[in-house]
């Protein structure tokens, strides 16, 4: 959360423009290299670029597997069919993921920050990751304003942590 406000002003400047989504996706995080899953979450703002392109801004929860506890910004830009008022629109989109990868410290009680680089520096504490983020997904538009979604999205990271998110949700146009 302590990312939203920092993306507050982006979002309140973005909001004189037409056309903007908003969009809250749930579903399921897995992480490759152990199987492990857990609850994420992402919440997303989008702006039309184009007829075909799209930026977008998201506050990603990967949830809390094992040991680690990884949530941040991402930023997007997305190359998509046309979106009619009513029925399906595709899009595959790319950008920078920039997060806090929560590990536990020294104690059970305790979790703190680390770089993956780093980790064999306890004394390092709050600072951020950043990894390519790969999405593809699905939207169908119910209304003008109110689609269903559903978006698969893959962290690249340099270590043991890429992930895979399966997202469903809906979002709304104004």
């Amino acid at each position: 959360m302590r990312y939203i406000s920092r993306a507050a002003p982006l979002i309140f400047v973005s909001c004189l423009a037409h056309g903007q989504d908003v969009s809250l996706l749930a579903g399921t995080m897995g992480v490759r290299e152990n199987d492990q899953n857990a609850f994420a979450v992402q919440l997303g703002y989008s702006q039309p670029v184009s007829d075909h392109v799209a930026a977008s801004v998201e506050y990603v929860n990967e949830g809390h597997p094992a040991l680690h506890h990884r949530d941040g910004l991402a930023s997007q830009l997305w190359l998509h069919t046309l979106v009619p008022e009513r029925g399906w629109s595709f899009a595959a989109g790319i950008g920078p993921y920039f997060y806090f990868d929560t590990t536990p410290g020294r104690s059970a009680q305790v979790y703190r920050n680390e770089h993956e680089q780093e980790r064999d520096n306890p004394a390092r504490e709050d600072t951020f990751h950043a990894a390519p983020i790969a999405s593809v997904g699905a939207r169908y538009r119910i209304t003008p304003t109110l689609r269903a979604e559903l978006t698969w999205s893959r962290v690249i990271t340099n270590y043991h942590r890429d992930a895979d998110l399966f997202l469903l949700g809906a979002g709304v146009s104004f």
